[in-house]
């Protein structure tokens, strides 16, 4: 642990806990610290489908697998889960998602005309499987207001 030497009412503040992220360049300013999982930044109706676009990708996306404090994994066989779209009637019907590049394309057969989208938005969203590649989990949202 390193020492900060600003002092604090007469005393050395506490020591920097290994436990925050850090950039491991010789030079911290020249590297982009990813810190958070994929956060909505917006969406766009393409053609019957819904592209949600994300910050925070660092590395990209991809789908996720986590068991316990073992590290993130990548799960080639798997699909996402966890999204859901609608239409101008409000009724949610799990979606088809697809990662394409920084963004993920969701569809519906019970959806024609997609307006709205919700990932993980539940009081357990067990199941959820996007992440980065650096492995940490995107976060719940939700495009609609109620």
């Amino acid at each position: 642990m390193k020492s900060i030497l600003a002092r604090r009412g007469g005393r050395l503040a506490p020591p920097v806990s290994p436990f925050l992220p850090t950039d491991s360049s010789e030079d911290p300013g020249k590297k982009d610290l990813v810190y958070s999982g994929p956060l909505y930044k917006s969406h766009a109706i393409e053609d019957g489908t819904l592209r949600v676009r994300f910050d925070l990708v660092g590395s990209g996306l991809m789908v996720g697998k986590k068991e316990g404090l073992a590290p993130t994994i990548e799960d080639t066989g798997n699909t996402l889960k966890r999204f859901a779209i609608a239409g101008k009637d409000q009724q949610w019907h799990w979606a088809d998602a697809v990662i394409d590049g920084d963004s993920v394309v969701l569809s519906s057969p019970s959806v024609s005309a997609p307006v709205a989208v919700r990932y993980a938005f539940c009081m357990n969203p067990e199941g959820s499987n996007l992440y980065n590649r650096e492995g940490l989990p995107a976060s719940p949202f939700r495009t609609d207001n109620r």
